[in-house]
C-alpha cells in the first residue's frame, strides 16, 4: 500500500499541534552532569563568543526551539524526513541573549507499528542554513553561528526522541472489518511504501 506525501504530513502536523517541536532545552533536562557542563556561559562561550564578556562565567543557560509552522515530510529510496524552519533563542539565566532564524533544516526518521503503537524516532537532525536575528552579545560570524546550530542539534536529537518514545495509539478497527496489528514503512521515491499485517474481525 502506497501513501501520499499528504497523510504523512497529517500526522507531522499532530505531532506539531501537540508541541514536540516547541521546547527549551535547560540544564535540568540534560541532567545533573551534562547540563551544568555545557549549558553555562564559560563553556558555551568557546561557541559564541561574547557570553562570559556580557554575563560573566558560569551562569546556567537554557536554549528555546519553536518552529515557525508545521514541517514538511519527504520521500526519497531508503530514506525518510522533515524539513523545517524555526527559531531558536539562547537564554542566559531569564535574559534573551541571541535569537537565530533556522531557515533550513532536515532531520531522516524511522516509523514502526505494533499493536496498534505507532511510534517514530528521529534518527539524524541537520541544522542547513540559519540567520542572526539579534544579538545582546555582539556581532555573531557566520562560523561562530554553525557551530552554535550544530551543537543545538546534537543536544536536541535526544530531547525529541524522548517526546516521540511513548508513541501514539492508532484506531484499532478500520470499516468494523479489519484491525492493523502490525506495519512496515519503506520509503521509495515521492512515496511512502506502507506494508501491513491485517486481523479479519
Amino acid at each position: 500500500m502506497d501513501t501520499s506525501r499528504y497523510t504523512v504530513d497529517s500526522v507531522i502536523l499532530t505531532l506539531h499541534d501537540s508541541n514536540v517541536f516547541n521546547f527549551t532545552i535547560t540544564q535540568d533536562l540534560l541532567g545533573p552532569v551534562y547540563g551544568p557542563e555545557f549549558l553555562n556561559t564559560s563553556y558555551m562561550d568557546g561557541i559564541l563568543p561574547g557570553l562570559i564578556a556580557h554575563y560573566g562565567k558560569n551562569q546556567p543557560m537554557s536554549i528555546n526551539f519553536a518552529t515557525k509552522q508545521a514541517p514538511s515530510s519527504f520521500f526519497q529510496v531508503g530514506k525518510m524526513g522533515l524539513t523545517l524552519t524555526a527559531d531558536l533563542q539562547v537564554y542566559v539565566n531569564s535574559d534573551l541573549a541571541a535569537t537565530i532564524e533556522v531557515i533550513s533544516a532536515e532531520g531522516s526518521l524511522s516509523a514502526t507499528l505494533n499493536n496498534f503503537l505507532l511510534v517514530i524516532k528521529l534518527l539524524t537532525f541537520y541544522i542547513n542554513d540559519a540567520q542572526v536575528v539579534n544579538s545582546e552579545i555582539g556581532p555573531i560570524n557566520v562560523q561562530a553561528m554553525r557551530n552554535f546550530v550544530n551543537f543545538f542539534a546534537y543536544l536536541a536529537l535526544p530531547v525529541i526522541n524522548g517526546f516521540l518514545a511513548p508513541g501514539f495509539h492508532l484506531p484499532q478497527e478500520y470499516f468494523g472489518i479489519v484491525r492493523i496489528r502490525e506495519a512496515t514503512f519503506d520509503a521509495m521515491d515521492g512515496y511512502c511504501q506502507v506494508g501491513i499485517v491485517p486481523e479479519f474481525i
